[in-house]
């Protein structure tokens, strides 16, 4: 059932009744879930729930292993999360209402691409695959190719990587903000 929201917290809400009423019903009456007999709780739900927990920390620390052709290639300290370069803030998609509205004769709505948040047409840089992320010290990271993420450092046993970040780096530039 969709209803409109109004703001944020109208669509946290609608979330919620989506997601945790939901699960909050598992754990209370699970003879309401299938298998019945059997589950008595939801560890993907639990790990959707930690993932979004330490995601939503903006002072989140992880590590990004970028790799190029099977070889590592660099290794990033992460400040919050990665995130992918096709995410938007508003939907890509709009609904043109034709003038008819819908009543016969033709017409009807038709779906229309709307503009990204950048206000430009089209994927953003690395297709599908590209991925961003912000260093602890601000530096925006644009990588298109495979990252393993780790929130814990890893030993890296054979040396590869070509390139090396330099700590205390700090962004070319920065926009202003609002």
């Amino acid at each position: 059932m969709t209803q409109p929201a109004g703001d944020v917290n109208d669509l946290q809400k609608q979330q919620e009744s989506q997601t945790i009423t939901p699960y909050n019903a598992i754990k209370t009456k699970p003879a309401t879930s299938y298998p019945a007999a059997l589950l008595t709780d939801s560890l993907e739900m639990r790990n959707l729930r930690e993932k979004l927990l330490r995601f939503n920390d903006p002072s989140k620390l992880g590590w990004a292993y970028c790799f190029t052709m099977g070889q590592l290639a660099a290794v990033f300290p992460v400040k919050g999360k990665i995130s992918s370069t096709q995410s938007m803030m508003t939907s890509g998609t709009g609904v043109y209402k034709s003038a008819n509205g819908g009543n016969s004769g033709g017409g009807g709505n038709v779906p229309v691409e709307l503009p990204s948040d950048d206000l430009s047409f089209g994927p953003n840089e690395g297709g599908a695959s590209g991925k961003f992320f912000f260093t602890p010290d601000d530096v925006y990271v644009f990588w298109d190719g495979p990252i393993l993420y780790v929130d814990a450092p890893l030993n890296v046993l054979a040396q590869t990587a070509v390139l090396e970040y330099n700590k205390g780096s700090k962004p070319s530039n920065t926009a202003p903000r609002a």
